[in-house]
């Protein structure tokens, strides 16, 4: 005889079965739940995970950016003071004052509207290789970051050198033409025995720099492109790669996001200078207040003429670029260079 379920055991199961089976079901979805809640987890912890990855590898990208366009610049110092001095030759002027004694006061005008000149080119200068490069790196280091460049080191080599050659060869010459006739209007007011302290000279380069930059002054649309690439920098380019890195390169630079952050790095280096000049006036003075360092304008000018060589140095060049705006820029044309790749 086979062996059954004794008839109360049956009973009972018959009697239950809806609780059993709501039972199981219940168990089985929290069990499904608990696995898939786990499921979840764990893609969440790998995205995580990933994203981290990725965040770190755009900001290692980012600092070599940084520290090569920096350096690169750094490198560049020298050429851009000499090709500053030449554009703006105060040395000439200086020269004729000390043998000639003919129209002194004259010389002296023009002494005046060279030094600040010069002193706003340089500035103009440094600060545009600074821009220009960042966005030149960063461009070939978003290319790198997505599988590789498709451009060889020596095309590299080509682009970057783009901004160099034409600053040095015209493009400084040419923003110096610019700005001696934005100078003299600003500082025709200015009469050589004025007392003036620091402050009045960071204001004159400020009053210099605005009205270059405004879009419906005698200048009529400044752009940093104006002095940084020719405007057939594209004629001799045949190498389909080459032509379309300039191009992108060109449409960041002629953007009012660069513009701002080219207007904020020219107003910072403005602003450094100014430290400088109040160290060398309160040297120069016999004030104990550096408020009140008076001195006259035409003391002035050889001060202002000597901190050439503090625009055009490492120190400058490595403050300028530690710009919050600057950072906030390259993180924003990083992105749009990746996602355009």
């Amino acid at each position: 005889m086979s062996w059954q379920f004794p008839k109360y055991i049956c009973s009972f199961l018959r009697r239950h079965r809806n609780k059993f089976i709501f039972t199981g079901v219940f168990i089985g979805g929290v069990i499904g739940s608990l696995k898939f809640a786990e499921y979840k987890i764990k893609q969440y912890l790998e995205d995580e995970q990933k994203k981290t990855l990725v965040n770190r590898k755009r900001q290692r990208s980012l600092e070599q950016v940084h520290v090569h366009s920096v350096s690169l610049t750094q490198s560049m110092l020298q050429s851009i003071m000499n090709e500053v001095i030449k554009a703006a030759n105060t040395e000439v002027i200086t020269e004729k004052l000390k043998t000639s004694h003919e129209n002194k006061i004259g010389l002296w005008n023009e002494l005046k509207v060279t030094i600040f000149t010069r002193i706003v080119s340089g500035i103009f200068s440094v600060v545009a290789v600074i821009v220009v490069l960042r966005v030149q790196f960063l461009q070939l280091a978003a290319a790198m970051a997505n599988n590789g460049s498709k451009l060889s080191d020596d095309e590299q080599k080509q682009i970057l050198a783009t901004c160099h050659d034409h600053l040095m060869e015209t493009g400084i010459d040419k923003l110096s033409k610019i700005l001696s006739n934005t100078t003299q209007t600003v500082t025709e007011s200015m009469p050589l025995q004025c007392l003036v302290t620091h402050r009045s000279i960071l204001t004159t380069l400020q009053s210099i720099t605005s009205r270059l930059m405004v879009k419906d002054g005698p200048t009529n649309s400044f752009r940093v492109t104006d002095f940084t690439f020719s405007e057939h920098v594209l004629d001799k380019v045949n190498d389909t790669n080459i032509r379309s890195s300039i191009l992108q390169t060109l449409d960041i630079l002629d953007s009012p996001d660069c513009e701002r952050v080219f207007v904020q790095c020219v107003a910072k280096g403005i602003d450094l200078l100014g430290s400088q000049m109040c160290d060398a006036m309160s040297s120069a003075s016999s004030s104990d207040s550096v408020e009140m360092n008076l001195l006259p304008l035409a003391k002035c000018l050889p001060l202002l003429n000597s901190q050439l060589k503090y625009i055009c140095s490492a120190q400058f060049v490595q403050q300028v670029s530690e710009s919050p705006l600057l950072a906030r820029f390259s993180n924003n044309v990083f992105d749009s260079f990746e996602d355009n790749l």
